[in-house]
């Protein structure tokens, strides 16, 4: 079997569990997305879309719609295979590694700012993160409601993502304020 990037991968599951559904419907997936990890693009989709029907994993129909052709993606049994392959171990080694963490490399050159900017860095990462967690907490609730117990389990992992870090920049600023390096 071929090896598929994390992407394609990404974009199988979404037909699976979101299917059928057009490659326009697949990229607002991205767009509407808590995650600025991937791209929605035109540019990324589209082409990545066409692959994986050339590959077989997902098969497209023309439907119309109106005055409109679309074309309306679907699984496909090969498809339903790679995507529970890449949900079973083995697991590749760099799905264990450190995410990319802006917040993180922020803090890390932090010792550039006075101390007075160094707390109103912790303030503004502070607010950030919790005025995330109401929206998060609703869309938990939502997917409960309607059933989607894996989509809240996912859902559950930001969370506990954001909460984490809240923690971690309470440390931080505790450490900061301790050693007289942050004011605010």
């Amino acid at each position: 079997m071929e090896s598929r990037s994390e992407l394609e991968l990404l974009v199988l599951g979404i037909v699976w569990k979101q299917g059928p559904l057009t490659a326009h419907a697949v990229r607002m997936e991205f767009t509407h997305s808590k995650s600025s990890h991937w791209s929605g693009s035109a540019g990324a989709i589209y082409p990545l879309v066409r692959r994986l029907e050339q590959a077989g994993l997902i098969a497209g129909a023309d439907e119309r719609r109106g005055r409109q052709d679309r074309r309306v993606l679907r699984i496909t049994p090969a498809g339903r295979s790679a995507l529970r392959a890449w949900l079973r171990p083995p697991f590749p080694d760099e799905l264990f590694t450190v995410q990319y963490d802006p917040i993180r490399i922020r803090l890390y050159f932090l010792g550039l700012l006075p101390a007075e900017q160094q707390g109103q860095f912790l303030d503004a990462m502070e607010q950030g993160l919790s005025a995330q967690l109401p929206a998060l907490e609703a869309d938990r609730d939502a997917y409960l409601a309607q059933g989607w117990l894996h989509s809240s389990l996912a859902n559950d992992g930001i969370l506990a993502v954001r909460r984490a870090q809240l923690e971690w920049i309470a440390k931080a600023r505790a450490l900061l304020d301790r050693l007289g390096e942050s004011k605010g």
